[in-house]
This record gives C-alpha cells, sequence and structure tokens, in this order.
C-alpha cells in the first residue's frame, strides 16, 4: 500500500498560486501616468531602511564579538586532554545590552536584522513603544517589549532611538540624565541636527549615520524583501558598506565619517573593558580588519591614526567624544579616505558580518535535509 502512495504521489499535479506575480495585482497597476515617477521614493525609502539596519547589525556585531574575544582570553582554559578541552565549559558570554526605543517600522525591522545578524540574543534586547502589543512576534522570540523610556535609556550599552522627529522632546524628558556615561545614543531621527541633539539630551556620545541616495534618474531597487532578506545576497551588503571598493556603484552613501565613528566607538568600549591602548589596537585591527597573528596584512591602524602622545602604555586610550569626531576631521580620517588597504579590509570584514549568517544558513538547512 505504502509502495502505491509513493507511485500516485509523482503523478498528482502540485497546486500553484497562478496570482503570484500577477501584474494586475502588483502595486504599481493602481498608479497613474502622473504618479509612477514617484515609484523612486518607494526604493529610496526601503534602500535607506536596509543600509541603516545594516550599518547598526555591523556596529553591534564588532562590538560583541570583540568582547567575546576579551572574554576567551581572560578565561583560563584547562590544560589537560584533547576530551576534556572539548568537554570544557564554553566562557560565558558578555553582551552588549541593545536598546531600542521606537517599535514601528523601522525599530521592527531593526529588531530582527539585530538579532539575525548582530550576535544579540533576544534576551538581550529591550525594546519601548508606545504600543507593545503590535511586537508579538518579536515578543514570542524572546525579546522584551514594553513601554517604558526610562527603563531602557538606563540599561543598555548602545540605544537606538527610532522615534519621530515630533516625539523626540518627549522622549528626551523620559530619558535625560538616565543614559549611562558608557553608552553610545545611535539615532534615526530625521530633521534634528547633532548640535540641537545634544543640547535637549545633554549628552554627546551620539552617532547619527547622514545617508544619502544617489538620484541619477537611472537607480533601480528590488523592494519586495525585507531586509532581513536582502542582506542574504553579499552584493546588496557590500551596496550598505560606508568604506565601498568602488564608491561610484553605491546607490546610498554614509561616507567615511560613519566608518570614522564606529572605529572610535569600539575604542572607546575597549576603554570602558580597561585594555591598554595597545591591546586595544590589536583587537580592533583584529575584529574590524579581519587581520590575525598568522595572516597580518600590510594595511592596519596604527597609534597615529588616533593620538600622537602615548604617555603609559598600559593605560587604556582616553576616551573620544563622538560629537567632536562628527564635526571636526581627525587623524583617522585621512587614514579611511586614503588608505586603500585599510578600506578593502574593512569592506571584506563588513561584508562577512552578513555572509557568515548565510554560510551557517545554509549548513542547518542541509541538516535539516538529511534528517
Amino acid at each position: 500500500m505504502a509502495a502505491q502512495e509513493s507511485i500516485f504521489a509523482g503523478l498528482i499535479p502540485t497546486v500553484a498560486d497562478i496570482t503570484n506575480n500577477l501584474p494586475s495585482l502588483q502595486f504599481e497597476s493602481a498608479l497613474t501616468d502622473g504618479e509612477k515617477p514617484l515609484l523612486v521614493l518607494r526604493a529610496r525609502s526601503h534602500a535607506l531602511t536596509v543600509c541603516a539596519c545594516a550599518q547598526a547589525a555591523y556596529l553591534v556585531a564588532i562590538l560583541n564579538e570583540a568582547r567575546q574575544l576579551v572574554v576567551e582570553l581572560q578565561t583560563p582554559v584547562s590544560r589537560h586532554s584533547r576530551s576534556s578541552r572539548l568537554l570544557h565549559q564554553a566562557p560565558p558570554r558578555n553582551p552588549v545590552r541593545v536598546g531600542i526605543i521606537g517599535g514601528g517600522r523601522l525599530g521592527g525591522q531593526l529588531a530582527q536584522a539585530l538579532l539575525t545578524y548582530g550576535d544579540v540574543e533576544p534576551h538581550e534586547m529591550v525594546i519601548s513603544t508606545r504600543r507593545p502589543e503590535i511586537l508579538v512576534k518579536l515578543e514570542e522570540q524572546g525579546v522584551t517589549c514594553l513601554y517604558d523610556n526610562r527603563r531602557v535609556a538606563a540599561s543598555c550599552d548602545v540605544l537606538f532611538l527610532c522615534c519621530l522627529p515630533s516625539q523626540l522632546n518627549v522622549v528626551a524628558e523620559d530619558i535625560k540624565g538616565r543614559i549611562a556615561a558608557h553608552c553610545t545614543v545611535y539615532s534615526f531621527v530625521i530633521g534634528v541636527p547633532l548640535p540641537r541633539f545634544k543640547q535637549i539630551f545633554r549628552f554627546s556620545n551620539v552617532l547619527k549615520p547622514e545617508l544619502s541616495w544617489r538620484d541619477d534618474g537611472q537607480a533601480s531597487w528590488d523592494v519586495s524583501k525585507d531586509v532581513c532578506s536582502c542582506l542574504e545576497d553579499s552584493r546588496v551588503a557590500s551596496l550598505t558598506c560606508p568604506l565601498p571598493p568602488q564608491p561610484d556603484e553605491c546607490l546610498i552613501r554614509t561616507g567615511e565619517k560613519w566608518a570614522e565613528l564606529a572605529v572610535y566607538i569600539f575604542l572607546n568600549m575597549c576603554s570602558d573593558l580597561q585594555l591598554s591602548w595597545e591591546q586595544s589596537l590589536d583587537l580592533a585591527n583584529t575584529v574590524i580588519l579581519g587581520q590575525t597573528s598568522t595572516h597580518p596584512a600590510a594595511a592596519a591602524f596604527s597609534t597615529e591614526n588616533f593620538t600622537k602622545n602615548i604617555a603609559n602604555p598600559a593605560a587604556p586610550f582616553p576616551r573620544f567624544d563622538l560629537s567632536l569626531v562628527t564635526e571636526n576631521d581627525t587623524p583617522l580620517t585621512r587614514c579611511l579616505k586614503e588608505n586603500q588597504g585599510v578600506r578593502n579590509l574593512f569592506c571584506k570584514k563588513y561584508v562577512s558580518i552578513f555572509d557568515k549568517f548565510y554560510y551557517w544558513k545554509g549548513i542547518k538547512q542541509v541538516k535539516q535535509k538529511k534528517q
């Protein structure tokens, strides 16, 4: 009987959705000739969202990678037999605690990108939104979703602001004075210049990405996929890199300043972990540029890229004021603009953050098929 069923199973036609990709049911079909030129705004919005989420996920991913490397270096390893080393308990996590204020379209997609590519576990993320009930999927994954801006601001290492400009003053009143000194505020709020932001929050450790779209009338962007699905394509991931090898091909641009700020945020975290300037520099070259002791590269960050004098080599780097970095050129500015070797290594490591997930996803799919 089972054999007969398997024979007939191959004869039964599969049912296909005949409405799939039907032109008359597509979004564009309802537009008038006068409205169709505005479709570029839809592509622009989608591309900017993908880029913003990708860069945020990259930043958190390298911070998490560095923190874990520090934990592994500080955790004593058993020197017994090979079998006991394999069975040795893995070192504990010391993750970046992530907070998001604003759970709308951008906040929700950012959260998924961080969980997928930023090496963030659900219990390491807290989201504050006026309507936490709409984030059911994130709650089911284990993310804490509530409406308490003060709690989120006081409990995270990186705070993402995804609220509307009209809500910014209310949010500022809630969290002003509650943000930890070591915290980095990553603001997606548009239309609010950095000096104004510093004034209302009384906080200067802020990264505010400045995204631009190449508006030449020939740019095209696939808007049919969500953010995480877009970033599975390494070509799309490379287009979101702030230091692309071929800038002229990029539809979205943030420039060297975003990469510069990311490096300084990395070094500030190293100082918070009480690493010496030499340890911090080695860690930056390892994590940001993908260098190893067995495969050193000719291009690397050096002390001169950050400071002229180091009085005590065993001391940490001084903390860098992100607002001053944003408003002024630094020694690192020239390096990121002119050193093509550093740019290439930066971009390679940037794209690998997203390729790594796709690689493991493929392995899991193969294992499931074998089972």
